[in-house]
C-alpha cells in the first residue's frame, strides 16, 4: 500500500479572485513601481498554492503576459522582503534587478 500525502492548506482567497488582484498589482508595478511588484509576487505565491502540481507553467501562460522567469524573480522578490519584516534576512536589496544579479540594464535597440 502506498501513503499519498495530500496537501491540504486552507485556502484564503480562490484563483479567480486573484488572477484579477495579480493582473492589477502588475500593471501598478508598470507605472509605480517595486512595492507593486512585491505584492505581485506575494499573490503568485498564493496562487501557486492552489494549482496542481505541474500546471503551473501553463496556469501562469494561460492568465498572464508574464515569463516563467520573471513570476519567479517577483515571487522570489516578495519572499525576501518577508523575511527581512521577519529579520530572518539581513541582506537588503535595494531593486529587484539587484537581487536577481541583473545590474545590466537590457535596453532594446531603437533600430530593431
Amino acid at each position: 500500500m502506498v501513503a499519498v500525502a495530500i496537501r491540504k492548506t486552507q485556502i484564503a482567497r480562490p484563483l479567480k479572485t486573484l488572477i484579477p488582484l495579480i493582473q492589477s498589482e502588475l500593471q501598478m508595478g508598470n507605472n509605480a513601481g517595486r512595492e507593486h511588484y512585491e505584492e505581485a509576487g506575494r499573490l503568485l505565491n498564493e496562487a501557486k498554492e492552489q494549482v496542481p502540481y505541474g500546471r503551473w507553467g501553463s496556469w501562469l501562460s494561460n492568465n498572464f503576459d508574464l515569463s516563467t522567469r520573471t513570476a519567479q524573480d517577483y515571487m522570489r522578490w516578495a519572499r525576501h522582503r518577508e523575511q527581512i519584516r521577519s529579520g530572518a534576512a539581513r541582506t537588503e536589496h535595494s531593486s529587484l534587478r539587484d537581487m536577481t544579479g541583473n545590474t545590466e540594464r537590457n535596453r532594446v535597440s531603437a533600430q530593431a
